[in-house]
């Protein structure tokens, strides 16, 4: 089911799918997708779980985001107020790539309305302030290049890059979709993405890792060595004192690249249940009076 919400002006497309009642899964997909890049992955998780995906400033239905819509705390911000709509009081919380810094900042900002954190092929951003400068440049010359060259040039450019080399020989039909969501996207709402909520327009956010206290999964690609290292890297700053090590696992997949979930879904489906069922919450994620209220709005 697709929900439409008017929050804060705008409308936001959200994909709700499973049992009102059961536990609430929040997904945040990657740069030049949209919510329904998750579409494959929720039927493998109802109708056990309900799954939100939303798309993300600049993207999808948020195409005319602009500016100050388009950063990680207008983002995160966005975020709760639609949760906040659903009645949803607490969520694990799914985030790749860009979704996944965007999931961390989420975390760190509304602790209480999450319960477990799944980062896939995701980092805490740059740490080094030069590297970090350097990518914002180059972050805004692609947004320039974008918005001058057009969605098709970008698309062709975009699925050459070697981080996606092995989606098509693992999963066709999800190449041929992910280019055309791609291919549907705004010049203008990729570039206003790039620059507002690009890893290097972000705060680093690596010193911070400690402070989250909620189980943790981090999923990569065997291929994608670059984020695997990140995610070593990351595994070992969840893991420091005073939090139990015992809540943060790290699984790498064979034979995936940096877009695991939809390279090999069913063993990405298969790492996340596993690490739901390892931690299961007794917390509900909507009172009963909450979402009575929900029911007649």
């Amino acid at each position: 089911m697709i929900t439409h919400l008017l929050v804060n002006g705008r409308y936001a497309r959200v994909i709700d799918v499973g049992p009102a009642n059961a536990p609430v899964l929040l997904m945040l997909h990657g740069f030049a997708g949209n919510a329904s890049a998750w579409e494959d992955i929720a039927k493998g998780l109802v109708p056990e779980y309900r799954v939100l995906a939303a798309d993300l400033p600049g993207h999808g239905a948020e195409s005319d985001a602009r500016g100050s819509d388009c950063t990680m705390q207008a983002a995160t911000t966005r975020l709760a107020r639609i949760l906040s709509r659903l009645a949803v009081e607490r969520v694990t919380l799914v985030g790749y790539s860009m979704g996944g810094r965007l999931a961390l900042h989420f975390a760190l900002s509304h602790s209480q309305l999450v319960e477990r954190l799944c980062l896939v092929g995701a980092s805490a951003g740059i740490a080094d302030e030069t590297e970090r400068r350097e990518r914002r440049d180059a972050d805004d010359k692609l947004a320039a290049y974008l918005q001058v060259g057009g969605i098709k040039n970008f698309t062709e450019s975009w699925q050459a890059n070697p981080l996606f080399e092995n989606l098509e020989r693992n999963n066709p039909r999800a190449h041929k979709a992910i280019r055309q969501m791609r291919l549907s996207c705004s010049a203008d709402g990729l570039a206003a993405s790039l620059r507002g909520m690009g890893a290097g327009s972000q705060a680093y956010l690596g010193d911070h890792l400690r402070e989250i206290a909620v189980p943790v999964q981090l999923i990569t690609g065997e291929l994608d060595s670059k984020f695997t290292a990140i995610a070593q890297q990351m595994h070992a700053a969840f893991t420091t004192a005073p939090h139990d090590p015992s809540r943060v696992s790290l699984t790498t997949i064979a034979d995936a690249g940096h877009a695991v979930h939809a390279e090999k879904p069913q063993q990405f489906i298969d790492t996340l249940r596993a690490f739901l069922a390892a931690h299961i919450t007794s917390t509900n994620n909507t009172t009963d009076a909450v979402r009575a209220a929900h029911a007649r709005t």
